[in-house]
């Protein structure tokens, strides 16, 4: 019996294992908004006549396969391009913390933290964020938290990052379907692939989608900045409650102990 208790803990834990680090983060942040500019490529470059021919590949599962690791491989590459324009002040693509944060003395989180890092002793009120300091804050955090705190803050980072990458894959297969409609109204593109068959056939649906796609952009773009923020707002209340728990704690031992005396 003990024995079959631990087989359903460790399948339990691979199976969360899995969901959290392949089914949220690598699915829904990286393969699928990778697909998503992938898929939008290969209507521009496969032609009516050889439609079938390229899309019945995907009935070989060493196609889907490949398929999807290019697709996680694209992720990376769009996260990459975020993260590297995020560096502008005048685009901010892609932020996976807040500008700065408030070291308020008064906080009990930012008390403790300055005695894990006698480096941060200086920095008082609002501060600006670096890579550097956020990961300290983040392994600090990661420390004192419990596990449903640290399960919360991982939901936060999926979200962010799904939206994030998604928006961005977003833009640029938007760029794209603005060149292929503009490209056939002045007739400079051939228009035998699929996609430009399809805004010829259908002009008013590819004006809808066009604007559709351009507000899923501004709407991920938002939901990623809100999720920053969410993130951190959590992160600084869950900090502030495990070290005040803390210490309550240790008082209410220091009170049991001096009444048994």
């Amino acid at each position: 019996m003990p024995d079959e208790k631990k087989f359903t803990n460790e399948l339990a834990e691979l199976f969360n294992a899995f969901y959290r680090r392949f089914v949220l983060l690598d699915l829904f942040g990286k393969i699928i908004p990778g697909a998503i500019f992938l898929i939008t490529v290969s209507w521009i470059i496969v032609n009516i006549g050889d439609a079938y021919n390229f899309y019945n590949y995907f009935t070989n599962l060493w196609v889907w396969i490949i398929f999807i690791g290019i697709s996680w491989l694209t992720g990376f590459a769009i996260q990459g391009f975020g993260e590297v324009t995020s560096r502008n002040k005048h685009i901010k693509n892609f932020r996976y913390y807040p500008e700065s944060i408030n070291f308020n003395s008064k906080l009990e989180w930012v008390k403790e933290i300055k005695n894990y890092y006698p480096e941060l002793k200086e920095k008082n009120g609002e501060t600006k964020l670096d890579t550097d300091l956020w990961h300290k804050i983040y392994i600090f955090f990661h420390d004192i938290s419990n596990q449903s705190q640290k399960d919360n803050v991982a939901r936060f980072v999926v979200i962010k990052e799904a939206c994030g990458n998604g928006y961005i894959a977003l833009i640029f297969s938007l760029f794209l379907l603005i060149f292929n409609f503009v490209g056939n109204i002045y007739n400079f593109l051939s228009g035998d692939s699929l996609l430009s068959y399809f805004i010829k056939n259908n002009l008013l649906p590819s004006i809808i989608i066009i604007i559709f796609t351009f507000i899923f952009i501004i709407s991920l773009k938002k939901m990623h900045k809100i999720q920053v923020d969410n993130q951190w707002s959590y992160m600084n209340n869950s900090m502030e409650y495990q070290i005040k728990k803390e210490k309550n704690t240790y008082f209410q031992y220091i009170l049991e102990k001096s009444i048994k005396k």
